[in-house]
This record gives structure tokens, C-alpha cells and sequence, in this order.
């Protein structure tokens, strides 16, 4: 059974509330992600922004602060991928902060859940069942 922990992504890229969608918008393309966590000035995840987001952004001069999703919901690194899967369904949700002892570890999309059923059913016909 795996864990988050085996397929979550540890590196994580954060932002600031205050900095600009421009900016962020910049970030994300050149390293071809969908979300990065917000984090405050004592490093802790206050938010979420989302590829999504940025859509809807109706220029790149305004804050993170104004678009950013403030409810984060968060999976712990050691709990099972189907638990991390229910909260992603349950909530409608593509990404989720994985984290240990209330410090973020890691992230999480519904992509790395993809390989996991991807690598699951590979697993299944290398077995003969």
C-alpha cells in the first residue's frame, strides 16, 4: 500500500502574500506547475494559488493576497494515497500541502495519484493477474 510520502513531490516553491500574480504567473510556467502554497513571514502555509486562479486574474499587478484560496487542506505524509485521494474528491480539490509534525513537506496533485493507478495497473498485467 503506498503512502503519501512515496509519491508526493518534496520540493516545494513558495510565495508571499503580497507578491505579484505577474510574478507568480512567471514562476509557475517556467517550472510547469499547477499551485504553490502561500506562505506568511514566519513560514507558515496561509494559502494556496492555483493555476486556476491565475485565470481568473484579471491582471498581473495584483496581489496574491486577493486571489490565493485560504482554506488549506493538508494530508499528512504518512497517511495511505487512498486517504489523500477521498480528501482530493471530498473537497474537489487538485493539489493538497503534505505535511509532518505541522511543518509542510511536500505537495501533492491529482497527477501523481494518476501515476499511482497508472503504476498500479502496469504492476497488475507484468503479474499475469
Amino acid at each position: 500500500m503506498d503512502i503519501v510520502a512515496d509519491v508526493m513531490q518534496p520540493r516545494v516553491l513558495v510565495v508571499s502574500p503580497g507578491d505579484r500574480v505577474a510574478y507568480v504567473r512567471e514562476v509557475m510556467l517556467g517550472q510547469r506547475i499547477h499551485a504553490v502554497p502561500v506562505f506568511d513571514d514566519e513560514d507558515r502555509a496561509i494559502g494556496i494559488i492555483t493555476a486556476t486562479d491565475l485565470i481568473d486574474a484579471p491582471h498581473g499587478d495584483i496581489e496574491v493576497a486577493d486571489l490565493m484560496t485560504r482554506d488549506v487542506v493538508t494530508v499528512a505524509r504518512d497517511e495511505p494515497v487512498a486517504e489523500a485521494a477521498r480528501l482530493m474528491r471530498a473537497n474537489r480539490l487538485h493539489h493538497l500541502l503534505v505535511t509532518q509534525d505541522g511543518e509542510v513537506v511536500g505537495i501533492l496533485s491529482s497527477f501523481d495519484l494518476l501515476r499511482v493507478v497508472e503504476e498500479s495497473a502496469h504492476r497488475a498485467r507484468s503479474s499475469g493477474n
